[in-house]
């Protein structure tokens, strides 16, 4: 399926200043240039001193080196894709998963020397570029981003130092609470439930918001070395860990390839490695100095960075203006600068509300009616309407594309397919922004309507009894089965970051649910639809034998007898 889905992959045709188009080699090297160029902007910045805007670990919790296992490796050979590609040392992963009882002592070994000596084989830091298209003009090389392909070999190394480095990280709460990017535990859903929890208070109260989406120009490839290798060590990172690191960044290099031929080799100063295991860690690292340094709400995943704040006065609007002044300084001081384009203001408000201009870098920000954020559509009047058409045409399109290509399915390939593809389209913001209205929520059960029918044997019967055939429950109940499963999370962790949008209540029935939602009372339409208020009752309902579950799959596995004991996961559940 996969593979006949056409790709963006490839350089097309590029065309030089005479007009004719370039060969193979030309445009590898082009592109070359242009990325060579992206990884060495920032060679002039000098280090400076730093606030510490993190507790200094103590003596005993610096991190060092660590003794690397047969048995380490052994398990992350074992989990290796053997379809994947080799690096530019031409060694598959096919070949180390097949051998890795022979090999996993050898380089365990050779591990353990490179991390204790602090070095890499110069081997291991050079990256095959190819160039993706992304949008825009494709005669145009800033229209491509780099994928990288680095040795397997290297990357399992990475990964053991990465599993080391992020228990430390994780142990020692070093890591911003505002950063739910790359982090164990948060995702994109985690971060829009606090985002929209403040803002439908807000909306609640009558009170205009103003929200910020900030955008760094090219954020991974304009991490300055010297910089983060700072930040890691007041970080607690010491020894020849910190040695290994810094030799793991130095005196990397790639080449481009277009059409199968490769660019001569270019050296990379700038930016966490393209496609490594560490890389994310890393950019993590750099930029968590970020949000203790603002006074209003920030949020961030990875470097998509939002900052609001309700504002009651030109007060409020003043110190949100400040914070703008404080991320372009910080901005400054990194070598990270803004894309002053891409950066938005949407100001939300129920009525009519006095527009305030924000600047940055001594730009005006563009104010817009609404803005994406982490692909969920944001409006200035809240309203999610407007992502279920495209979320729709998404699935659609795929289906389709499933049809044209197989036909008519067995039940096993259709559930499959339409598990891994089609979907997923239609639950995306299920969390977030489920629909509110009939007419929303029965277009996107006409498509699992639809696609049902294309399974052999299945055409001519009832929509019920498709569903039962194939095992399938209604797009309706299972976002509320989605809603109680990530009320079991919040729950049952008690470091989710979204417990504190849950509060329990103090009321208990001396034989009913002993982990009651404390019920809220909101004056609005779009704060009563949010998460937290929505599950409530759905909650609250459910027997304590099911809300107790000692395991998450247990506590699913009770939901649906429940479920299906009421005879809601065929007909789905009332809002």
């Amino acid at each position: 399926m996969a593979e006949r889905k056409p790709t963006n992959q490839g350089a097309c045709n590029l065309v030089g200043s005479d007009g004719k188009s370039l060969t193979s080699l030309e445009m590898a090297e082009t592109f070359s240039l242009a990325f060579h160029r992206q990884l060495n902007s920032n060679e002039d910045i000098t280090p400076t001193e730093h606030p510490d805007y993190i507790a200094k670990p103590t003596h005993e919790n610096l991190l060092g080196t660590f003794q690397i296992t047969p048995a380490m490796v052994l398990a992350k050979l074992g989990r290796l894709a053997s379809g994947k590609s080799p690096g530019c040392d031409g060694i598959r992963p096919s070949v180390l998963k097949q051998c890795s009882e022979s090999l996993c002592q050898p380089l365990s070994d050779l591990f353990q020397h490179s991390l204790d000596v602090g070095k890499l084989p110069c081997e291991w830091k050079r990256a095959i570029l190819s160039p993706i298209f992304k949008g825009g003009d494709r005669q145009n090389v800033t229209s491509y981003r780099p994928v990288a392909l680095l040795p397997v070999v290297s990357k399992i190394l990475e990964s053991l130092i990465d599993d080391h480095m992020r228990k430390y990280f994780d142990g020692t709460n070093l890591l911003h609470e505002a950063q739910h990017g790359f982090r164990r535990g948060r995702s994109c859903v985690t971060n829009l439930l606090l985002a929209w929890n403040d803002w439908t208070l807000s909306w609640d109260k009558k009170v205009p918001a103003h929200v910020i989406f900030l955008d760094f120009a090219k954020a991974f490839d304009t991490v300055h070395h010297g910089l983060l290798l700072h930040k890691i060590g007041k970080a607690g990172v010491s020894g020849a860990l910190l040695a290994w690191l810094k030799d793991y960044l130095g005196e990397r290099e790639f080449c481009t390839k277009v059409n199968r031929i490769r660019s001569s080799w270019h050296t990379s100063a700038s930016g966490v490695p393209q496609g490594s295991i560490l890389g994310p860690l890393m950019f993590l690292i750099f930029i968590n100095d970020l949000p203790p340094q603002l006074n209003c709400s920030a949020l961030l995943y990875a470097d998509d960075v939002k900052i609001w704040r309700a504002i009651n006065s030109s007060e409020d609007s003043d110190r949100l203006q400040a914070d703008l002044q404080t991320l372009g300084n910080w901005a400054l001081a990194n070598g990270m600068p803004f894309n002053l384009k891409k950066c938005k203001v949407v100001q939300l408000h129920s009525g009519r509300s006095q527009s305030v201009n924000y600047t940055l870098g001594g730009q005006n920000l563009s104010c817009v009616p609404s803005e994406r954020d982490l692909g969920l559509i944001l409006t200035e009047k809240l309203d999610t309407s407007g992502n279920y058409s495209r979320d729709v045409a998404k699935a659609y399109a795929t289906l389709h594309f499933m049809h044209r290509q197989l036909g008519a399915l067995t039940p096993e390939l259709f559930l499959r397919l339409y598990k891994a593809y089609v979907r997923p389209h239609l639950e995306v913001h299920n969390i977030i922004a489920p629909p509110l209205l009939k007419r929303d929520a029965n277009i996107l059960e006409s498509v699992q309507r639809r696609a049902t029918k294309w399974v052999i044997g299945l055409r001519n019967k009832s929509y019920e009894e498709r569903l039962k055939k194939l095992g399938l429950f209604t797009l309706s109940y299972r976002r509320h089965r989605g809603d109680l499963i990530t009320v079991y999370k919040i729950l049952n962790d008690q470091a989710h970051p979204n417990k504190s949008i849950l509060p329990l209540s103090d009321y208990r029935l001396p034989r009913g649910n002993p982990l009651r939602i404390a019920h809220q009372r909101p004056k609005t339409r779009v704060r009563s639809h949010f998460f937290s208020l929505r599950v409530c009752r759905l909650w609250n309902a459910l027997p304590a034998a099911v809300t107790t579950a000692p395991s998450l799959e247990i506590f699913k596995r009770k939901l649906d007898n429940h479920a299906e004991m009421q005879g809601l996961c065929l007909n789905g559940l009332s809002s």
